[in-house]
């Protein structure tokens, strides 16, 4: 008891100290395993994804996996995603519609861009598709080659980060969402 009187100070500094590097650790984790709910639109403008206006024409796709309208394969999280419904699987996410599947593809991507600082095809491919599960390498360059942009090179707006979706999607084989429709379901 009296070495803690004595030292009362240092031990609630201490205490501080290991608090903060917690809360710390928490928050660097969350910032690197969350993806938003939200779209971030080619200026930096966040929009609400909750805008379903135009569910009429939204697609339902038929996959081999189920119908789980995640073309390129957005792992099962907690993330609370627009449109995410209850997956038919533990691996990927699951989405009521395609648009919400590609949405959330797109804010993922603009993650990684306001987040990480990841501009380019190498960038975004490297963190998507890691060496240890992935081919990395050749889906950086299918992507490269099936969107005409250097995998070096910073992408430049909705309609570089639309090339890249489309050809993701392709490179994922779940479902083919062509350019056109992406910019439908991100514009």
């Amino acid at each position: 008891m009296e070495f803690i009187r004595q030292n009362k100070r240092a031990i609630a500094i201490t205490l501080i100290v290991v608090v903060v590097a917690i809360l710390s650790y928490f928050l660097y984790y969350i910032l690197i395993n969350t993806q938003p709910v939200a779209s971030i639109d080619s200026t930096g403008n966040v929009s609400d994804s909750n805008d379903n206006s135009n569910n009429d024409t939204m697609n339902t796709v038929k996959t081999s996996k189920g119908d789980i309208n995640n073309p390129l394969n957005i792992r099962n999280s907690s993330i609370k995603w627009v449109g995410k419904v209850t997956a038919p699987n533990d691996i990927f996410e699951s989405f009521d519609t395609l648009q919400d599947g590609v949405k959330a593809a797109y804010s993922n991507l603009l993650a990684y861009k306001n987040l990480h600082g990841l501009t380019t095809i190498r960038g975004i491919i490297s963190r998507w598709a890691p060496n240890n599960e992935n081919n990395t390498n050749g889906y950086i360059n299918n992507v490269s080659s099936w969107t005409g942009i250097d995998p070096d090179t910073d992408l430049n707006g909705i309609n570089d980060y639309a090339n890249v979706i489309s050809a993701m999607s392709k490179q994922e084989g779940n479902i083919f969402v062509s350019v056109d429709d992406v910019l439908n379901y991100i514009s």
